[in-house]
């Protein structure tokens, strides 16, 4: 014979002796007729993760402003848009140079571009993880506060407008910056190594003004010893598209060895991030 239960009296009595099973109750269902012979099991507690808080290996190794940093030099070194870095990387797809005259690409010129660029990473790091050291080691505090002043110069010449210098040893280049509320200015210069003068570097002069009602950014590059100018217009679709626009009024392009054309190069495109 099967006996059914009222549902409020079962309710009511698995409440009682189970209180913690009320919120996996439907009113009108019952999950055992008979709640003496039900396994109940046991309360499981979840414990927070203590290592939750921690900084994963990533954070060890990179902070946000040194991020920021290999992200500026990555794009002066190969553009700032991925239309940019795809004709940096493949030029001879989208150029079309008078009789005579024709651009080869140098994948061995290119990877040297790239290993230089990841050396100078890693040098940067190691650099800044010393740094890093020397303010929390009391035996190297002093040796740091004597290398800040001599790479880090602040200058104030009114409230909104400050001089800021930077030198970094591992890449041998020096950073001003000149902050104010109107545009972002800032001029990178590689220092020769040694007394050769047959060292090509590089100065660059950057603008950047952001525009955050119509969600576009602008960048003004000038490359001194290239002699190229470029004017860079982004702005984000979403999360993971946006649209670019680069126009150079003139640059500097090897078509052969120590042969160079100036050349006019309108770039568009989308960017999309998988």
């Amino acid at each position: 014979m099967l006996l059914l239960l009222p549902t409020a009296w079962a309710d009511n009595n698995q409440a009682s002796q189970y209180p913690w099973r009320q919120e996996d109750q439907r009113a009108g269902y019952e999950d055992e007729v008979l709640p003496e012979n039900e396994e109940v099991g046991e309360i499981l507690y979840s414990i927070p993760d203590p290592r939750a808080s921690d900084p994963n290996l990533n954070d060890r190794i990179f902070s946000q402003k040194l991020t920021k940093e290999f992200e500026t030099r990555y794009a002066e070194q190969f553009g700032r848009t991925s239309p940019e870095i795809i004709y940096t990387r493949t030029p001879y797809l989208t150029s079309n140079y008078t009789e005579g005259q024709s651009l080869t690409f140098d994948e061995e010129e290119y990877q040297d571009r790239q290993r230089r660029f990841g050396n100078f990473m890693l040098k940067r790091l190691v650099e800044f993880h010393i740094q890093n050291e020397s303010k929390t080691n009391p035996q190297l505090k002093a040796v740091n506060e004597v290398k800040e002043k001599v790479e880090k110069v602040d200058v104030s010449f009114s409230k909104n407008y400050k001089l800021r210098a930077k030198y970094h040893i591992s890449s041998n280049t020096a950073r001003f910056s000149i902050l104010n509320p109107y545009i972002d200015f800032t001029m990178r210069m590689e220092l020769a190594r040694t007394l050769s003068f047959n060292e090509t570097l590089e100065t660059v002069f950057s603008f950047q003004k952001s525009f955050n009602d119509l969600g576009i950014a602008t960048y003004i590059d000038y490359y001194q010893r290239q002699k190229r100018l470029d004017i860079i217009n982004s702005k984000a679709i979403n999360s993971y598209m946006s649209v670019s626009l680069t126009v150079s009024p003139f640059r500097d392009t090897e078509v052969s060895t120590n042969e160079y054309i100036l050349e006019r190069i309108f770039i568009g495109g989308v960017g999309i991030v998988f």
